[in-house]
This record gives structure tokens, C-alpha cells and sequence, in this order.
């Protein structure tokens, strides 16, 4: 039994698509990322992926920590994916929602700081 909705089917057959954003910044930095369309609205850029499978709290239940393909499986998410969400003004923040798991959100804006926390003895 597939739980598939177009919504659903619509981000995962979305492909890596040209960012018409005016401002040069906003261009460079998209053109650099090579963002993908979020669901959730704006873009996002994986910059990491846990090679571990958890089960899909979306789909059916299978057990925990599988070796599938990730490409091809829905059953199965990464156990821990971190992603660049990029918020553009031509597609802003999306709607608010509830995260069945563990979720740490970063804001990021602009040039980041370098901070470095030392012990002294």
C-alpha cells in the first residue's frame, strides 16, 4: 500500500532547478549550493547524511537501521540528515509544522563569526 500524495511525489521527483532571484548575492550563493526545492517551502542543500536508515514515521513500519538505497527507498529515512535550508524572498519560510523527531534548527545570516572556547589551567 503506497501513502504517496502528489504533494509528496512532487518533492521527491523534483529536480535541481535554476533560482530567478534579482539580487546578486542571492544568485551567487544559490548557483554555489545547488539547492533543491524543500517541501516545506524555499531550498535546502544536504551537507550531511548519516549512511544509517531509521524507519519512515510516514510509512509503513520496518525494522529500525536497515541497508537500503537511499535514492530509491521511502520506507526508510537517514538517521540523521543535516541540510541548508535557504530562504529566498521569491520563496520565503513555509508553514509551521510538527517534527516527529529530534529536530535542531540553526539561524543563520550573512558572514558568519569565528568564536574559539579554550580552557586555561
Amino acid at each position: 500500500m503506497s501513502m504517496s500524495t502528489p504533494f509528496i511525489e512532487s518533492f521527491i521527483s523534483a529536480s535541481n532547478e535554476h533560482i530567478p532571484e534579482r539580487e546578486p548575492a542571492i544568485q551567487s550563493t544559490s548557483n554555489a549550493l545547488n539547492p533543491r526545492p524543500h517541501p516545506e517551502g524555499s531550498y535546502f542543500h544536504d551537507t550531511n547524511r548519516d549512511p544509517r536508515r531509521v524507519a519512515n514515521p510516514h510509512q509503513q513500519p520496518i525494522a529500525p537501521f536497515t541497508d537500503l538505497d537511499i535514492n530509491t527507498d521511502t520506507k526508510t529515512r537517514s538517521a540523521s540528515p543535516s541540510i541548508l535550508y535557504h530562504i529566498t524572498p521569491q520563496r520565503p519560510l513555509g508553514a509551521l509544522h510538527r517534527n516527529r523527531r529530534r529536530t535542531v534548527h540553526v539561524w543563520q545570516r550573512g558572514r558568519g563569526d569565528t568564536s574559539l572556547t579554550t580552557r586555561t589551567r
